[in-house]
């Protein structure tokens, strides 16, 4: 099993390096080996962002998992995001989100 990472800002205010250091301190205080961090800055409407597809399509395998830091950071809509984890699961793959954020994944859930 492998473990990879998934940030995306969508304005130049945002910083990449927030959530890279956010993904890459998870990994180190659980023990985690982290194989790569993938990034865009694009916007979340849609899943057809250039390093997310090349992360979904050709590097996550079955038993991998991918982490991120907010759920907001997948995308924006709730059934759509709750439809891309839907996929990834299909997959095999599976995902988790920080901690702290659970509550926000628990909403999209109801």
């Amino acid at each position: 099993m492998k473990r990879y990472g998934y940030h995306r800002i969508s304005t130049r205010e945002q910083y990449l390096d927030r959530g890279i250091k956010e993904i890459t301190a998870y990994c180190k205080q659980n023990g985690l080996e982290l194989e790569k961090i993938f990034t865009d800055q694009q916007t979340g409407k849609n899943f057809n962002r250039p390093r997310y597809q090349v992360l979904k399509e050709d590097v996550l395998r079955a038993g991998d998992e991918l982490i991120i830091t907010e759920v907001d950071r997948l995308g924006r809509n709730k059934q759509e995001i709750l439809k891309e984890l839907d996929q990834l699961l299909m997959k095999h793959t599976y995902w988790k989100v920080k901690l702290q954020y659970i509550q926000e994944l628990l909403f999209l859930i109801k």
